[in-house]
């Protein structure tokens, strides 16, 4: 474990599969994580099975990939682990209908983000068996990256605070693949007010509203659309980038002059 702080990180040397390997995960949903998740779990050699709703459209998703699948309520009788990778809007029906009757003193159910818990959109009883595993990105860069070798950041938590549960997650988010990079201890109320925050002030608010606004500015004074597009979004990626693998000093060394005596002058205003 390295201390930064008041985090605490942990990465591959920290934890071990020895845990979830004697388990029988349950991943209810196919979607971007349940896909990715589910693919991960085996390909470290854990027994998975795929929860589906009645004609659900994932199935033959599922089995073009050779996992197993059945109904939510089977799977969730089925499963040592429960891993809800379903959106945050309809956990709550699943959870009450198909986790509840099913749960007992050993079975552990993992969130992927905190939301439910944080929010009390369920309600549970045994916080002993409550675990939060939250990849830091989409499921196909969770997936791509596990084949690669790499992995994705998570932020890791247990409900009840207590080693053995946060062991089984730390175990888990190394089965995924995020431990090769790093897992943060964390809290629910952390990371779902953090990962809020971050998507609507910054991912999926802020930054397309700046990028929206700015290429209209520019249309407003007469430039070429094509020109505006390419400096206010296509460059993004490239700002971005330099941000990802130097840093925001490391990106300000690796631009022109003007660009950042421009950007450090106008930031703000």
């Amino acid at each position: 474990m390295i201390t930064i702080g008041k985090s605490s990180i942990y990465t591959d040397e920290d934890c071990n599969l020895d845990w979830i390997r004697g388990q029988k995960a349950g991943v209810i949903g196919y979607g971007n994580q349940g896909r990715a998740q589910a693919l991960n779990l085996r390909d470290n050699d854990i027994n998975v099975r795929i929860g589906l709703r009645k004609n659900s459209a994932s199935a033959p998703a599922v089995g073009k990939d050779e996992l197993q699948h059945d109904n939510i309520g089977n799977v969730c009788h089925w499963a040592d682990v429960i891993v809800m990778l379903i959106p945050d809007d309809q956990i709550p029906s699943i959870y009450e209908k198909y986790v509840c009757p099913n749960l007992d003193d050993q079975k552990k159910v993992i969130f992927a983000h905190g939301y439910a818990v944080r929010y009390k959109t369920i309600h549970i009883t045994t916080p002993e068996s409550v675990i939060l595993v939250s990849p830091s990105g989409p499921g196909k860069l969770l997936r791509s990256r596990f084949i690669s070798g790499n992995g994705i950041p998570a932020l890791v938590a247990a409900m009840d605070d207590s080693d053995v549960s946060f062991g089984n997650a730390l175990s888990y988010a190394k089965a995924i693949g995020c431990t090769r990079i790093f897992a943060l201890k964390t809290t629910f109320q952390e990371e779902t007010e953090t990962d809020l925050f971050g998507e609507q002030a910054v991912l999926t608010g802020g930054l397309p509203a700046l990028i929206i606004s700015a290429y209209n500015a520019m249309i407003a004074k007469g430039f070429q659309p094509v020109a505006a597009w390419l400096v206010c979004f296509y460059e993004v990626q490239l700002i971005v980038d330099l941000f990802s693998n130097q840093g925001i000093d490391g990106m300000y060394n690796s631009i022109s002059s003007t660009a950042a005596f421009g950007g450090i002058t106008r930031g703000e205003r």
